[in-house]
């Protein structure tokens, strides 16, 4: 079990933590078939008929899947859903790069298309709701260095709290940057554990 992974040098991804991570596989008492050539030793039709949905981590393309292949003789994989040309059968890894492997992707992959899987057999949009899957630009890092700060607005008619428009000014303050630099100095914020974004 593992695959391409176990090729990570042992400096790098020691086999033991490798077997580690995979026998949490094993205490959900998945069937694991090994040595096992699709088109060889199984069809895939036969798995077709024995599972409702199936994916495909194989590592490489095998061209006895016969599925649905694109003009470059690659298979056809949507690139939010990673469902195929075939209706419950998704893919991803290296399969759909087999020239730049990277594991992380491919962990990344399988997660996307086992939350396409699980929607699938709900019978629910596969593709709703997924634009902040994958890799995407976050702001969860942000130097407040050079931003001049803007001092905090005063309380009117020394009251206790903002008016409504006190409280507008104020929120304008707000980076929205996540940094979380206001969270380390502001005693409500701690107090209550809450976030700019949130509150």
């Amino acid at each position: 079990m593992g695959g391409r992974i176990r090729t990570i040098p042992e400096v790098d991804l020691p086999p033991q933590i490798i077997d580690e991570e995979l026998a949490v596989i094993k205490q959900l008492e998945v069937i694991i078939k090994l040595n096992t050539s699709v088109g060889l030793d199984i069809s895939l039709k036969s798995i077709y008929k024995e599972f409702s949905a199936i994916y495909l981590g194989t590592g490489r393309m095998v061209n006895e899947f016969e599925l649905p292949l694109d003009l470059q003789g690659k298979l056809k994989v949507d690139p939010v859903t990673y469902e195929t040309g075939q209706k419950g059968v998704f893919a991803g890894g290296t399969l759909l790069r087999e020239y730049s492997y990277s594991p992380i992707t491919s962990l990344s992959d399988g997660r996307r298309a086992a939350i396409s899987i699980d929607r699938y057999l709900q019978g629910v949009s596969l593709s709703a709701v997924r634009e902040n899957e994958g890799s995407y630009p976050t702001r969860l890092f942000t130097s407040t260095q050079g931003v001049k700060p803007v001092p905090p607005v005063p309380m009117g008619n020394s009251r206790s709290f903002y008016s409504k428009h006190e409280a507008m000014q104020e929120a304008g303050r707000c980076l929205d940057c996540q940094c979380l630099e206001c969270v380390k100095v502001c005693q409500y914020m701690t107090h209550f554990k809450g976030y700019p974004k949130n509150l």
